[in-house]
């Protein structure tokens, strides 16, 4: 109001300015009061989150409060106090900012960690190892492994394992969204057994660390053979006239059959 006959008057100010009050009494004696108005200003904040690593609470919220009146406290939905916030795990937190006048901003917070991922292709590629056309023991199995970070944490301590075969490489690291497929080779050397059971199988498996979880994935490869039995006869003289140059000479041979097959 702009006049009043109230004892206690209430005036409310939505803007910044100056108030100015005339008191007059019964006997028309003034009294003029000036004030400045000021209202205060909204509660504001930045942020800065740091989501937690697979496996870990280690997530963290910080808070920097601008606005607002006097001092500010911060309170959280899960009984925390203070503008900063560590070892958090995955979760919803709301932060209630109060200050001198009790006005309050809420800020929700949601941490989520990092799904990790980690894929494997394993690819086999014969060798006809003493080049004799066909496929028998002592050929090889060459073997490259193609991993890949298909989730969206960076991978460490990321490795090989074939307990069929030999397995060469050390551990490497993986960015997300990277792959390799040079680190790591392997071979197989074919013995009978394998050719006699018609195929060769073996499983890889690739173990990468990410956080505090290790995560594992594998792939087979299977080479199957072909029997192909074959025989070979050699037949010499050893002994006897050589030209025959009467009848009834003796004539001595040596005959000799080789498997030259994969049976």
């Amino acid at each position: 109001p702009t006049t009043s006959n109230q004892a206690n008057p209430s005036v409310v100010y939505s803007s910044n300015g100056t108030a100015t009050l005339t008191l007059t009494d019964a006997n028309g004696v003034s009294n003029t009061f000036t004030k400045n108005i000021l209202l205060p200003s909204e509660i504001t904040y930045s942020s800065s989150v740091n989501q937690p690593t697979p496996g870990n609470s280690d997530g963290s919220i910080s808070l920097t409060i601008n606005g607002g009146t006097g001092n500010k406290s911060v309170t959280w939905s899960d009984g925390g106090t203070g503008s900063s916030r560590t070892n958090l795990a995955p979760g919803t937190y709301v932060a209630t900012i109060t200050d001198e006048f009790n006005c309050l901003k809420t800020a929700t917070f949601v941490l989520s960690s990092p799904t990790p991922g980690v894929s494997l292709v394993k690819t086999g590629l014969y060798e006809d190892f003493n080049n004799d056309g066909i496929q028998n023991a002592g050929d090889r199995i060459n073997y490259t492994f193609t991993i890949g970070n298909t989730g969206n944490f960076p991978l460490t301590n990321v490795s090989i394992s074939d307990p069929a075969i030999n397995v060469n490489g050390s551990p490497i690291s993986l960015g997300v969204g990277e792959s390799n497929s040079t680190s790591f080779t392997g071979f197989h050397t074919i013995v009978q057994n394998d050719l006699e059971q018609g195929f060769f199988t073996n499983t890889a498996t690739v173990s990468a660390t990410a956080g505090s979880i290790v995560l594992t994935n594998t792939d087979s490869h299977t080479e199957n053979f072909t029997i192909s039995p074959r025989i070979s006869v050699q037949k010499i003289q050893v002994g006897g006239p050589n030209p025959v140059t009467n009848p009834n000479q003796v004539i001595e041979y040596r005959i000799s059959v080789s498997n030259v097959g994969n049976k």
